[in-house]
């Protein structure tokens, strides 16, 4: 099961790239998408070298460093908050502090933060049981809290909602109480629910409250969905423009998609903003069409599989939670990202893994995809540690 399990992670990942680098190629004129289309190709080889490096890391060393990994992690988001670092090393890009410039390439630390985290979640989790008491979940969410804090104020808020899916995912694997989440997550789920309500009921009032908690970009988002949910068209060339065009670029691809240079006219004719990454499923489904759309999302769903089938054959507990942990992490991506091209959520810039184009994501997710492997290639049995039960996290003895 384990090789089989290797192959249903490789095999989607790899044609996932390959469709990346096809979509990439599609947009812009003639000589940009040239250009992005050479950059990823660079690094999409530089992300198979890392995830093969990656995944001969052995597991004692993942978990006896996650604590390193996670300072300097946080060390590297608190860099790009500290006023006066110079944009040379902190590169501003439409209000936001996200990227350090390594010179070759720029660095997006909230990238490899999602990596800390699975490591230092699953260090926390994986022994003892703590987390099954109510006040045992402080740390757990204490660490979630911290991480998605230094992300948040980047500002990017859709990475730091990444973290909720994974959160649950991984402490339920651990043996978490369902009815402990479920304190903390139907309070949280029923903000945006509330938010999202009342904007649609009475939305000058629901705008004036946003404008109280939320930065001017993040409530322009919020009504223009609710202006979509509405069908109220008055925003479509103003704050909903982005929202707007991805709607008329998917559609443009009807069942089985318009090819390369139909979908790249589509594309230029809609004048689709971040084509490229933030909104690169639209540029899939103008390519390939809804069947397109469907073989992608598949992928993933394969992808999914076969990321928890390597987590329910790892003998040691660390091992398991950390493939939930990775697993929910891109799947989870990917499903928010679609669901935003769609109009079915917010926009956030949220780009899709392995296909939006960007060579620190590429080379990031490939090294996650990396960890993976090396997990399905760790030696089983009781040399390495008891084996937990995959649903409920206790020891079947």
């Amino acid at each position: 099961m384990r090789w089989f399990a290797m192959v249903l992670v490789l095999v989607p990942a790899f044609l996932l790239s390959l469709l990346g680098l096809s979509a990439i190629a599609t947009v812009g004129d003639a000589g940009r998408s040239l250009a992005n289309w050479k950059q990823q190709a660079f690094f999409l080889p530089l992300g198979l070298i890392g995830a093969t490096i990656a995944a001969c890391v052995p597991l004692h060393l993942l978990r006896k460093h996650a604590g390193l990994l996670g300072l300097l992690v946080a060390g590297l988001l608190v860099l790009l908050l500290l006023p006066g670092v110079p944009e040379s090393l902190v590169r501003p890009r439409n209000g936001a502090r996200r990227w350090i410039s390594l010179v070759v390439f720029d660095l997006q630390p909230s990238e490899l933060a999602r990596v800390a985290w699975c490591l230092l979640m699953a260090r926390l989790l994986y022994a003892g049981d703590a987390h099954r008491r109510l006040s045992g979940l402080l740390r757990p969410v204490g660490l979630t809290a911290i991480a998605g804090g230094l992300i948040v104020v980047e500002p990017d808020l859709g990475t730091t909602l990444l973290f909720v899916p994974a959160f649950v995912t991984i402490l339920i694997a651990a043996g978490g109480r369902i009815r402990h989440l479920l304190m903390f997550l139907v309070p949280a789920a029923l903000i945006p629910v509330l938010l999202i309500g009342g904007m649609l009921l009475a939305p000058e009032a629901g705008e004036a409250r946003l404008s109280q908690v939320l930065k001017p970009h993040q409530v322009d988002r919020i009504v223009a969905y609710t202006a979509q949910l509405r069908g109220d068209p008055r925003y479509d060339d103003d704050i909903g423009y982005q929202a707007a065009k991805a709607l008329l670029a998917t559609a443009s691809g009807g069942v089985t998609g318009l090819g390369r240079e139909g979908a790249a006219r589509a594309v230029r004719l809609s004048g689709l903003p971040e084509a490229h990454n933030d909104m690169v499923f639209a540029v899939l489904v103008a390519q390939h069409g809804a069947l397109g759309a469907v073989v992608v999302l598949g992928l993933y769903v394969a992808f999914g599989i076969g990321g928890l089938l390597i987590a329910r054959s790892c003998a040691h507990p660390f091992g398991r939670l950390v493939a939930v942990g990775i697993t929910t992490m891109l799947v989870s991506q990917a499903l928010v990202h679609a669901s935003m091209t769609l109009g079915l959520l917010p926009i956030t810039g949220i780009t899709l893994p392995l296909v939006s184009y960007g060579g620190s994501s590429l080379v990031t997710t490939w090294g996650m995809i990396g960890v993976l492997v090396g997990l399905a290639m760790t030696p089983s049995g009781r040399k390495q540690e008891e084996r937990w039960d995959f649903a409920f996290g206790s020891n079947p003895s």
